[in-house]
């Protein structure tokens, strides 16, 4: 009888652990989806990159000074 009972307790520990674990990574698997669809597209990235290297090379180039 005792016996009985601790593998019982044993299969509930094991069941809600397993659950309280499929339901963490199907969370965390919606959040991933969700910042994925709200992640730019290549195009819009290389956009953002070019648009950077643009900026930092036309600060990089001082301004000629007039004598």
């Amino acid at each position: 009888m005792n016996n009985s009972f601790i593998r019982l307790c044993d299969y509930l520990i094991v069941n809600t652990f397993h659950v309280l674990a499929v339901n963490s990574v199907q969370s965390l698997k919606n959040h991933f989806l969700e910042q994925l669809e709200a992640t730019p597209n290549k195009d819009e990235i290389i956009g953002y990159v070019d648009e950077i290297k643009h900026k930092v090379d036309k600060a990089a180039v001082p301004e000629p000074v007039e004598d």
